[in-house]
């Protein structure tokens, strides 16, 4: 299913640096605008399926030798693309190596002007690499995952793209990411619902987070996401 949905490519001029790349396959340009406020920056859109020889051409157009272009994966299928576009392109590519969509606007976040290109690289890395990220999807096929048995239809619970829970109650999921959540002493969390979940059904679940980090100093915020496939993504960071 992922292989028909847009491609997001982000990209940020920045006049020391150069440009960053933001690679994105479930979430839509209005979350980036949301958080990148301080740079310019336009939307390029691409489909999925052709996405590493995309990013392989991007080579030909990036920034000119001299400054440093920052590419953002967020997804560790395509990682090595883009090192492999590092290491074969004449122009100076760092390729920072986020596996989410929430790594990468952390990331993103974490890019000062007035640094150089590897203090940006560190910290960019240092930002993305204090994130955890869980989604909420639905199994598209009976399988089992590290003996967890998962029935086509019901709600399977990922933290790092790995499986942890499934079944019918996705309140119970929801409780369960925020367990999770509560014992990484995290200070934000972001919910973000996708397209096919509705305002109302967001915020009832936004609920149940609210609830289980009740006492906790987390700062907690829900977003339209309007991402397919995963019904949320919920960072802890």
């Amino acid at each position: 299913r992922l292989a028909d949905i847009n491609i997001l490519f982000c990209i940020l001029d920045a006049p020391l640096h150069g440009t960053i790349y933001l690679f994105s396959r479930t979430i839509v340009s209005h979350l980036v605008k949301l958080f990148i406020t301080n740079l310019p920056y336009s939307i390029v859109t691409a489909q999925g399926r052709a996405s590493c020889w995309q990013i392989w051409d991007l080579r030909k157009g990036i920034t000119p030798k001299g400054l440093a272009s920052s590419f953002l994966p967020n997804n560790k299928n395509i990682i090595l693309t883009c090192q492999q576009v590092a290491t074969n392109s004449d122009k100076n590519i760092k390729v920072i190596k986020t596996k989410t969509i929430p790594q990468g606007i952390s990331a993103m976040l974490g890019f000062d002007e007035g640094l150089n290109c590897d203090e940006n690289k560190s910290s960019m890395e240092k930002m993305a690499g204090g994130v955890f990220t869980f989604y909420i999807t639905s199994a598209v096929r009976n399988s089992n995952f590290d003996n967890l048995d998962i029935k086509q239809g019901e709600f399977l619970a990922l933290e790092e793209n790995k499986p942890f829970r499934s079944g019918n109650s996705l309140g119970e999921l929801i409780e369960a990411i925020g367990l999770k959540i509560k014992d990484t002493n995290k200070t934000t969390v972001s919910v973000y619902y996708g397209d096919e979940v509705s305002e109302y059904e967001a915020e009832k679940t936004f609920e149940i987070i609210l609830e289980v980090l009740k006492g906790s100093e987390a700062d907690i915020n829900l977003y339209k996401g309007g991402q397919p496939v995963y019904q949320y993504i919920i960072s802890a960071e």
